[in-house]
């Protein structure tokens, strides 16, 4: 059995996360998949290429572009794939390449591509799970709703797909989103040797052990100041716990907030869908500068490359191994959306064995406990009802607590006596990723 595959090597590596893997020693696009229930399947991968390159590439020579020249142009592969073959589309390649080529080459290219799939027995595996509730009821509904013409099958993290044709739901398919676009730099070494990329998951993130005496209780890493996270931001500098954490914000995302502060009208990521937590905090303090922040004792996150992956800095610069515990705000709490989300807020501190407090993020809790997940909110002094809480300035308030309380004691010792259910919690989240994606193997074979 053959399969021929169009993706990157991370999507790859992501969908067979579990599956021992050979790569050919002289070309490693090709190789083979033994899974373990003993099919092996010969593959030959393809990279999909960028539809955006190669119209500037075209045009740059000629001006104009037709179907015809991405047809033939040895870049853009998924234009001219073998029949009965495989497609794998991730939500990158879907924003930026597929919904692009809609609106900026019109239906008729669409319409040209899709039947060529159909033709040719394509399948194409689209993940549309990938923590954007906002973008799934805004811009991307149309496409992820879209009647494709080919055989296709669409993994989704949110209920309003749920039970629809061609849709695979579980709120945990994001994980495909998480190992393939934050765990990239896993693959970056081709291995020749068979391998099983999970095995780098559980022994390469995080990149080291531990430190068991950490310099810091918590950290609070954050991009974009949100007004929950601001919030807790304040009442850490006011109530000088921020001396037992390190807390980040991003110097342009904090300007670009404070200036959709003083507009009455505000259109945040892309929506007017804000509900009342939006609106619920307001301070001088978002009257300060930045050199304010910064003797304030924050620390710029990702300073020049805002659009960096920040899991890799997390692993390689040894990010993880600063504090005991993570803290994050999750973004949604502040939005109108039609089904409770979460995004990789609550992923990243358990892949990288570590406690975390999340706020505004009762899904994640909620979904983790069912799965067999563990919280930790009895070591942690935080309240039995905290996940039922739906203000996220209580829930911040309740943290603040709690870590008033924490920073009295020697928490390595909380966290060595915890450690079997850290790691479990990996494990755990791991396993059930394994059964989810393992159920989309009938469709990916089919044809072989």
């Amino acid at each position: 059995m053959k399969l021929n595959i169009y993706c990157d090597h991370s999507e790859f590596c992501s969908l067979f996360l579990f599956e021992q893997i050979k790569i050919d020693a002289n070309d490693y696009h090709i190789g083979t998949i033994l899974f373990r229930d003993g099919t092996k399947v010969e593959f030959e991968r393809y990279h999909p290429g960028f539809i955006w390159d190669v119209v500037s590439e075209v045009k740059e020579k000629q001006n104009t572009v037709t179907f015809e020249d991405f047809t033939k142009h040895p870049k853009l592969n998924i234009f001219n794939p073998e029949p009965n073959s495989l497609i794998i589309f991730d939500r990158w390649y879907i924003e930026q390449n597929l919904v692009h080529m809609k609106d900026l080459l019109g239906i008729d290219w669409m319409n040209k591509l899709f039947d060529m799939w159909k033709q040719r027995n394509v399948r194409v595996l689209f993940n549309f799970a990938f923590y954007e509730s906002l973008l799934y009821e805004t811009f991307m509904y149309d496409f992820i709703t879209f009647d494709f013409p080919f055989k296709h099958l669409k993994l989704t993290d949110y209920p309003l797909f749920k039970d629809k044709k061609d849709f695979k739901f579980d709120k945990f398919y994001n994980l495909f989103h998480y190992i393939k676009h934050n765990l990239q730099h896993l693959w970056e070494n081709r291995d020749h040797k068979p391998f099983s990329p999970v095995d780098k998951v559980r022994n390469k993130i995080p990149c080291k052990s531990h430190t068991i005496k950490k310099d810091y209780l918590f950290q609070s890493l954050q991009m974009k100041p949100r007004p929950h996270r601001v919030y807790l931001i304040e009442k850490l500098i006011k109530t000088n716990l921020k001396d037992y954490g390190i807390i980040t914000l991003n110097k342009e995302e904090y300007m670009h907030y404070c200036d959709i502060n003083k507009i009455p009208l505000k259109t945040w990521d892309n929506n007017w869908n804000q509900n009342e937590f939006f609106y619920s905090y307001e301070s001088d303090f978002l009257l300060n500068d930045w050199e304010f922040l910064q003797d304030g004792g924050i620390t710029e996150a990702m300073a020049g490359n805002r659009h960096g992956n920040h899991t890799k800095d997390y692993d390689e610069k040894l990010v993880f191994d600063r504090s005991y515990i993570d803290i994050a705000g999750e973004t949604h709490v502040l939005y109108n959306t039609m089904f409770p989300t979460f995004t990789e807020k609550g992923t990243q501190p358990v892949l990288f064995e570590k406690m975390f407090i999340l706020y505004g993020a009762n899904e994640f809790y909620k979904s983790f406990e069912q799965i067999g997940g563990y919280t930790f909110l009895d070591e942690l002094m935080l309240p039995k009802d905290y996940i039922t809480i739906t203000d996220p300035y209580k829930q911040a308030d309740l943290i603040i607590e709690s870590l008033r309380k924490l920073s009295k004691v020697d928490f390595s010792e909380i966290v060595i006596e915890s450690k079997d259910k850290i790691l479990n919690n990996k494990e755990i989240m791991l396993e059930y990723y394994d059964k989810i994606i393992s159920e989309t193997y009938n469709f990916i074979l089919d044809s072989v």
